[in-house]
């Protein structure tokens, strides 16, 4: 479950979110709980969702600069022979360990002409600058946060869509630099896993966040 992220891309004149490690797959629509527009002062914007069979695609306003969404796959448990269920461990006889996993995505419009703002994510990932008017090879500054909080040492793949060998570790403050690996779309990711002690329902909640964007030479 932690294996896979999920993206905010272009689709066929849409905006779609995207499920995958390495490729798109098909996904139950039920587990985006969350998928909001916002302008550039944060305010609430225009956003048109379309549920297809097994994924999402949406359209958003002229003056949208941010796209968020939550993706809750849940509880993963496995029993003492290996096999999974979507279960709390408590509600599993003879369970080894449980999971409770949630997906995040932010994506950076194109008509946006100022610093990114945080958008409010349990775990996300701020550019330090605007990262639309770069195009690849330009380096990036990022900074990421869980829970509102600046986290250290989290695991940042700087193109998660096409290169899961290259990454970087965040530092004290929670900010690393990264090279804009593509001309067109760049999804950054980062993941964290919190271990649980006292939770009969779960050992660990296993978070995973992207921020995807295009680059400044892919639009003109």
């Amino acid at each position: 479950m932690q294996a896979h992220a999920i993206w905010i891309a272009e689709r066929h004149d849409n905006l779609a979110i995207v499920y995958g490690d390495l490729s798109d797959q098909g996904y139950d629509t039920k587990y985006v709980e969350n998928l909001v527009a916002k302008t550039a002062d944060l305010s609430s914007g225009e956003l048109t969702r379309n549920d297809q069979e097994d994924h999402i695609l949406f359209t958003v306003g002229e003056n949208v600069a941010y796209v968020s969404a939550k993706f809750v796959r849940g509880y993963s448990t496995k029993d003492q022979d290996g096999k999974r269920f979507n279960l709390p461990k408590n509600e599993v006889p003879n369970a080894v360990k449980s999971g409770y996993y949630v997906k995040y995505a932010s994506h950076i419009a194109e008509n946006l002409s100022e610093t990114p703002k945080l958008q409010g994510l349990k775990l996300e990932i701020l550019p330090l600058e605007n990262p639309t008017k770069l195009a690849a090879g330009a380096s990036l500054a990022i900074q990421v946060f869980f829970e509102g909080k600046p986290l250290a040492g989290a695991k940042v793949y700087g193109d998660y869509v096409t290169d899961h060998v290259k990454t970087y570790t965040t530092d004290s403050e929670g900010k690393v630099t990264i090279t804009v690996r593509n001309n067109g779309l760049n999804v950054i990711a980062t993941k964290y896993s919190v271990e649980l002690t006292d939770d009969p329902t779960k050992d660990k909640l296993g978070l995973y966040s992207t921020l995807s964007f295009k680059s400044f030479k892919e639009k003109h």
